[in-house]
C-alpha cells in the first residue's frame, strides 16, 4: 500500500522549480543531510530515502504543513502561468496573424508589458515547430531518463548517487604532471600525465579542449588511457592526437566527470584543467 502524503513529495520533487526556487530545500535537507549536500536533488533524495524515514517525517504535523503550503504556492504559480501563457499567445501570435490576414504589414510592433512578446516569433516561427522540437529533443529524453533512473527501486539512481560522492571525495586530489607535444605530419601528438588519487579511470574523462573558432562548435577530443605510472598516486598517461590546422598552444588537456547515464556538467560540475 503507498505511504499516505508520498504522492504530495513526488509532486514537489519532479516540479522543476526547485532548480530556482528554493524555498523547499529545507524539506530534502532533512530528510537526507549528507545525501542532499551532495546532489541537491529532490528526486534522488525521495528516492533513496526509507520508507519508515518518509512516514516518521510525513507524520510530522510541521513538516506535513509545510509540504502541503509548497504545494499550493506552486499549483497557483502553475495556474497563473498557464494563463499568462495563453494571453501571450493570443495576443502575440494570434494578434500578428490577424494583422496579416487583414493585410497589413507593421514596421514597428509596440510590445506591451511583454503580453505581446510572442508577436516576434511569429513571421519567422511555427509554434507547432517549435513545441514538436522541444518535445523531440528534450521532454521526451528527460521522461526516458527519469524512467530509467527510477526503475528496480532506483537502482540506477543509487549509482549515480555513489558516483557523484566519490568524485566529492576525492576530487581535490587528481592532479597534472608532464605535458609533453609533438607535431608529426599534420598532427599534433599529446601525451599528458594525469594522477587521479582514488578516483576511477571509469568514472572520469580526459580530453583536449579548444575554444571554438568561426562560429563552430567547441572541440573536445577524448584522450586515450595508456600506460600506468609509478607511484601510488593511480597515475597513468593519456595520449590523443589532433589536426596540426591549429596552433598546439589552441588545445589544453582537461579533467572532467564521466557517467553514461549523467548529465554533465549539471550533475558533476567538477573541471580540472593541466594549466
Amino acid at each position: 500500500m503507498p505511504l499516505p502524503g508520498v504522492e504530495l513529495l513526488t509532486e514537489l520533487a519532479l516540479d522543476l522549480h526547485w532548480a530556482w526556487n528554493h524555498s523547499a530545500d529545507g524539506l530534502w535537507g532533512r530528510l537526507e543531510p549528507e545525501l542532499w549536500a551532495v546532489t541537491h536533488n529532490p528526486w534522488v533524495v525521495l528516492q533513496t530515502a526509507s520508507k519508515a524515514k518518509l512516514e516518521d517525517f510525513l507524520g510530522r504535523p510541521e513538516y506535513r504543513k509545510r509540504v502541503e503550503t509548497l504545494l499550493a504556492d506552486r499549483r497557483r504559480h502553475l495556474a497563473g502561468a498557464e494563463r499568462r501563457l495563453q494571453q501571450e499567445l493570443v495576443l502575440g501570435v494570434g494578434g500578428w496573424r490577424l494583422l496579416r490576414a487583414l493585410g497589413l504589414e507593421p514596421e514597428v510592433c509596440h510590445l506591451n508589458e511583454g503580453h505581446a512578446a510572442l508577436a516576434v516569433l511569429a513571421p519567422r516561427f511555427s509554434t507547432n515547430r517549435v513545441l514538436r522540437e522541444y518535445t523531440e529533443r528534450y521532454y521526451l529524453p528527460a521522461a526516458a531518463a527519469y524512467r530509467k533512473r527510477g526503475a528496480r527501486k532506483g537502482a540506477l539512481a543509487a549509482r549515480l548517487v555513489a558516483w557523484q560522492r566519490r568524485l566529492v571525495e576525492h576530487w581535490d586530489v587528481a592532479r597534472f604532471g608532464a605535458l609533453r607535444v609533438e607535431t608529426r605530419g599534420d598532427q599534433h601528438q599529446f601525451a599528458a600525465e594525469v594522477y587521479l588519487g582514488g578516483l576511477d579511470p571509469n568514472a572520469i574523462r580526459v580530453e583536449l579542449y579548444a575554444n571554438p573558432v568561426a562560429g563552430d562548435e567547441p572541440l573536445r577530443q577524448a584522450m586515450k588511457r595508456g600506460r600506468e605510472l609509478g607511484g601510488s598516486d593511480a597515475g597513468y598517461e593519456y595520449r590523443a592526437s589532433v589536426p596540426a590546422s591549429r596552433p598546439a598552444g589552441d588545445y589544453t588537456p582537461r579533467l572532467v566527470p564521466h557517467h553514461p547515464e549523467a548529465g554533465t556538467p549539471l550533475e558533476a560540475p567538477h573541471i580540472l584543467w593541466q594549466r
